[in-house]
């Protein structure tokens, strides 16, 4: 059995630039229903539709803007055995993608922006959740337990109020900013993660330093869309008519 789901890991691997580049993008407005998130940048920005979720990625500094999710309780509640699958995205040019070279000894983590445990409902979409297109250089402590239990807390909303829309991306308050490897993948001062529940018509925003934190210490970082607009210079959900800030009544 363990031989057989080898094969088929390396079957899907195979397959996967025809997979995405097949893929059909009009399912990926259904994630951004009140309007994809407006950057204002002179660069210019690539789309990437996946099965679960959609990123635009910036090619200079070769992570993510933005990543949009549309979480339900059933895809919140799915497991299934994790595959790590680390590679370029292959719908990238080669000058705008990073590699899996470049996380290497950088003491950074390939950090997941739409993560890995909110595609256990489909197989393709877990693989496509490993490009690095969908990742950001992040401090191990801060990926392994701070943000991970985040995460983790993010899928609880959607399963105690049936779905929950999500984007989560990087804030560069830097300038120079780090970065690591031949291709130069920027290392972010911030992440961020701003969840609107339709439910309740309400939003629970988190901003996190890239620094080591803990579970305990999650409910520190809860802020305002407002203030991570103004960090990132991006406008989440534009035409939201309900746009209430819920601070703490949703831990």
């Amino acid at each position: 059995m363990k031989i057989f789901n080898r094969n088929l890991t390396i079957l899907l691997l195979s397959l996967m630039p025809f997979i995405s580049m097949a893929q059909h993008t009009d399912h990926c407005d259904s994630m951004t229903p009140f309007g994809k998130p407006i950057v204002v940048s002179i660069e210019p920005i690539t789309r990437l539709c996946r099965g679960l979720y959609l990123v635009e990625h910036s090619p200079s500094r070769k992570t993510a803007y933005w990543s949009a999710e549309y979480l339900t309780r059933s895809a919140s509640l799915a497991t299934a055995v994790r595959v790590n699958a680390f590679k370029a995205d292959p719908d990238l040019p080669k000058p705008e993608a990073a590699t899996p070279s470049d996380y290497n000894k950088s003491g950074y983590d390939q950090g997941h922006l739409a993560p890995v445990g909110d595609m256990h409902s489909d197989s393709i979409a877990m693989l496509e959740s490993f490009y690095l297109s969908n990742m950001v250089p992040q401090n191990p402590t801060n990926n392994r337990n701070g943000w991970s239990h985040l995460e983790y807390y993010t899928r609880g909303l959607a399963i105690k109020n049936d779905s929950v829309y999500v984007i989560t991306g990087p804030v560069y308050n830097c300038a120079p900013c780090k970065t690591i490897g031949r291709s130069k993948v920027a290392v972010p001062t911030h992440l961020y993660k701003v969840v609107y529940v339709p439910s309740r018509k309400v939003t629970i925003s988190f901003m996190v330093p890239n620094i080591p934190f803990t579970k305990s210490q999650v409910s520190q970082f809860i802020t305002t869309r407002e203030v991570i607009e103004q960090a990132t210079g991006i406008k989440f959900f534009p035409t939201l008519d309900v746009q209430l800030d819920e601070m703490t009544a949703l831990l």
